[in-house]
């Protein structure tokens, strides 16, 4: 016989063990599990030891970030004006640097080499 309730998702059950579910999603989460004995004794455990954490490392969410680390949190503009100036600098540099490496190999040498070819003949 199949199983015609729905599976709860794992972003479910996991918001069932935090019990930050809805009502009704909530309740719907309940009943699939009394009918699941197996896969409830599983998310019980998975809710005993989500419980064993959160009183061992209590929530983190309402702990202040310290004040040195609340520079992560600031916009970094001097950063992207750092990064500005230094592409401002660097892609003409590139350019310039491989322009000047091409230099002797692009299409500057084809009209003397043809040159050569066709009066090659003419010095024999």
């Amino acid at each position: 016989m199949k199983d015609r309730e729905p599976h709860p998702t794992e972003a479910e059950i996991q918001a069932w063990i935090d019990d930050r579910l809805a009502p009704e999603a909530r309740q719907r989460v309940d009943d699939w599990l009394a009918a699941h004995p197996e896969e409830a004794e599983a998310v019980l455990r998975m809710q005993r030891a989500d419980r064993r954490l959160r009183e061992y490392f209590g929530t983190l969410e309402d702990d202040p970030l310290p004040e040195h680390w609340q520079w992560l949190l600031e916009p970094s503009s001097r950063s992207r004006r750092w990064r500005k100036r230094a592409a401002f600098v660097l892609l003409p540099l590139t350019g310039f640097l491989l322009g000047w490496m091409l230099r002797g190999h692009g299409l500057g040498q084809r009209p003397d080499a043809l040159e050569n070819a066709l009066l090659a003949p003419a010095a024999f």
